[in-house]
């Protein structure tokens, strides 16, 4: 056997271990690595606020708490809490009125996070809590708009409402 077999044999199955190596850390990391999801708060009330961010596990058959926090809000005031991890789950919102045992007084949203989910937006206004979800492929989604929007469509109706004068 001459040195260059003996090379390319060496080479060939150096190659083959490693390429063997990485699919087995590739199949080990497979699903397991999600990025962070931040949060932002942002206060556009006239007074102080509390709200509660909580975050429930979508996966089937488990309904667990993954987060919840807590935060007093001053006007004007914004917050940056500890971040979601980026697997499926339900996000909650709870904007809670001078006493918290009121829960009539209480604003509550409520988002789905997916992998793709870059970050959730809570704008917390003295009559309502809005929630943003910015999505990785640039889409966003928005809650607590929602009754707005349907309401103007009502009172100004739909464009296949319109009436012309054919005269």
């Amino acid at each position: 056997m001459n040195r260059r077999t003996v090379l390319r044999t060496g080479a060939t199955l150096a190659v083959v271990g490693a390429a063997g190596c990485l699919e087995g850390v590739e199949e080990h990391f497979t699903g397991s690595v999600a990025s962070p999801i931040e949060l932002r708060i942002v206060s556009e009330a006239d007074r102080p606020y509390e709200v509660l961010l909580e975050a429930y596990s979508t996966e089937e058959g488990n309904d667990n708490q993954t987060y919840e926090e807590a935060i007093n809000l001053q006007p004007g005031e914004r917050a940056v809490p500890g971040r979601l991890r980026g697997t499926p789950q339900r996000f909650q919102a709870t904007r809670f009125g001078e006493d918290r045992e009121d829960e009539d007084d209480a604003l509550v949203e409520t988002t789905q996070i997916t992998e793709d989910t870059r970050y959730v937006h809570v704008t917390v206004y003295d009559d309502d809590l809005e929630l943003e979800v910015s999505e990785r492929n640039g889409g966003a989604n928005e809650t607590g708009q929602n009754e707005t929007e349907d309401a103007n469509e009502d009172e100004n109706g739909s464009a296949g409402d319109n009436e012309t004068d054919d005269e």
